[in-house]
């Protein structure tokens, strides 16, 4: 099979993203005009786009009152300001530097900075001493004993390696199977239930998932696996797509190349044609990465003649997912985007294959980190909502006092209301399902967060592996069952031991060495000693 060296770029597609594109075609290697964007603690009672003075902050008194108005409109003219509440005193310094850093790289000569100088009074006269994590929501601070038992069970694989388990997803075609995908080592690992050893099933550069499909005109049964290009962040074009077609000795072909970090593969017939067409969330870094359709449009005797498109240029796409989201019978995107975006989109789909784009959801401040969702009904009330994760802190390894699970209820077709479902620093998936089989949907979530947070000094106890109980009043409460080993990208809910309840399947990421272990299933027992009547 031929390899397809595709890199689109196409004219824009939907009309209400057009300022974006004019945005980026200035500035498109600008992921940042200030800050590292890390940690934020905007106040949510005002608007996104109100100076930060105005928010309640003190102001200092040594900086003219136009000189903080220059600070503010240079901040924001590409997104969100920062607020000076997202970083201690002593770090506004390395973080302005940063900033101007990147708007110098840039290449932008339309706007007129202040003072770098100016800058840093300015931040650091409205900085706290000390950034600390609020009590309120904190999963750590509310932990309760659990109900349900569940027992931790290690996977482990023959050889050590310092793998880092970037998805564990469900195998649609094959019940009780899971794919772990090892993003640095280079391997798609299977797992079929805790009676089989993982066995090591394909070799691809850096996997970051594994997505089932038939491809091609007759409709070819096998996987399409994401390849970010590079464990470490980069700008490139050696992200890809790989094709395995169905059968025990299948070897990985290369299916799309020249892409920039891909972190999502996921397919459905989108245009009505009877086949299956692939949505291609690229991450990239700072100056590549967007959000890719790839039409699965082969002529008869042709294969795979993929056909590309671009449904949205911004770079940081971390996943998307195909489903009628609106309960309208016709199928849209929804997408996560991270970096300075910090939003849920959806995409409407038109009659000519083109895309309209409507932002359900964007964070107050352009340092949330995103880092995954989910889709499901969370209330029951038979309108989809959305999970979000903000708990990415890789830019610079601060605890941040935002992140946590929001909940995106929505309330109308696409109208959605806001709600912390619980604060958990370093969260980085949260997966809905009944782990207590009482017929409501609880969460499972883990927790990543840099190896250095947890060689300095003072820092909370952290929540590394929880189960978030729904109570009759949509309230959550949470059971930690692993602390301080923040090293959790993904996590995946199933029934791993043929037991009939639901278990927790976790991955692991390696910080230093090697480690036979690459994840670990907790394994639900049923109701606990604390449920007990």
């Amino acid at each position: 099979m031929p390899e397809l060296q595709l890199a689109f770029r196409e004219p824009h597609q939907f009309a209400n993203v057009a300022h974006d594109r004019r945005r980026l075609s200035k500035h498109r290697n600008l992921p940042w005009i200030l800050a590292g964007l890390l940690c934020a603690g905007c106040n949510s009672a005002t608007g996104p786009d109100t100076p930060p003075s105005a928010k309640g902050s003190r102001s200092n008194s040594a900086m003219p009152a136009l000189s903080e108005r220059e600070v503010w409109q240079f901040c924001g003219d590409c997104h969100q300001s920062p607020d000076p509440q997202n970083f201690a005193k002593r770090e506004w310094r390395e973080e302005v530097a940063k900033g101007y850093g990147f708007y110098r790289a840039s290449g932008r000569v339309d706007l007129k900075p202040p003072p770098q100088e100016a800058v840093v009074a300015y931040y650091i006269g409205l900085a706290p001493d000390e950034v600390e994590l609020p009590s309120t929501g904190q999963v750590a601070l509310n932990d309760a004993p659990s109900p349900i038992a569940f027992e931790a069970t290690p996977l482990d694989v023959a050889e050590a390696s310092p793998a880092a388990i970037s998805r564990i997803e469900p195998d649609s075609s094959v019940p009780g199977r899971w794919w772990f995908s090892d993003m640095r080592g280079g391997q798609v690992w299977e797992f079929a239930g805790l009676n089989e050893p993982l066995r090591k099933r394909w070799t691809i550069p850096n996997p970051c998932g594994v997505c089932r499909m038939r491809l091609g005109p007759d409709g070819t049964p096998g996987y399409v696996a994401a390849d970010l290009g590079s464990f470490r962040p980069e700008d490139h074009q050696r992200g890809g797509l790989w094709w395995i077609p169905d059968g025990p000795d299948a070897i990985p072909r290369r299916l799309v190349s020249g892409l920039g970090r891909v972190s999502h593969v996921t397919s459905a017939d989108l245009d009505g044609d009877g086949d299956e067409d692939l949505v291609v969330s690229q991450f990239g870094w700072r100056r590549t990465g967007r959000l890719q359709v790839f039409w699965n449009d082969a002529p008869s005797g042709e294969w795979p003649h993929l056909r590309g498109a671009e449904i949205d240029p911004r770079h940081g796409a971390l996943r998307a997912e195909i489903i009628d989201f609106d309960g309208d019978g016709r199928l849209e995107i929804v997408a996560a985007f991270a970096q300075e975006f910090e939003s849920v989109e959806v995409y409407r789909i038109r009659e000519d294959a083109t895309f309209e784009r409507f932002t359900l959801y964007r964070a107050p401040d352009p340092s949330w980190g995103t880092s995954d969702f989910a889709l499901a009904d969370i209330d029951a009330d038979g309108m989809l909502d959305v999970v979000v994760c903000h708990g990415d802190s890789f830019d610079g390894g601060h605890l941040s006092p935002h992140q946590g699970i929001t909940w995106l209820r929505q309330t109308r077709p696409m109208q959605v209301v806001e709600r912390q479902l619980a604060a958990m620093p370093g969260v980085h998936r949260a997966v809905p399902a009944d782990l207590d089989g009482d017929g409501d949907l609880d969460l499972a979530a883990v927790s990543l967060l840099p190896d250095q947070i947890f060689k300095g000094g003072r820092r909370p106890r952290l929540a590394s592996v929880v189960w978030l109980e729904q109570q009759p009043d949509l309230k959550f409460v949470p059971h930690v069952l692993e602390w301080d080993t923040c090293h959790h990208a993904t996590c995946a809910v199933g029934d791993a031991d043929g037991d009939g309840a639901l278990d927790i399947l976790v991955g692991r990421i390696s910080w230093s060495g090697a480690d036979r272990t690459i994840g670990t299933i907790y394994r639900n027992r049923g109701p606990s000693a604390v449920s007990a009547p």
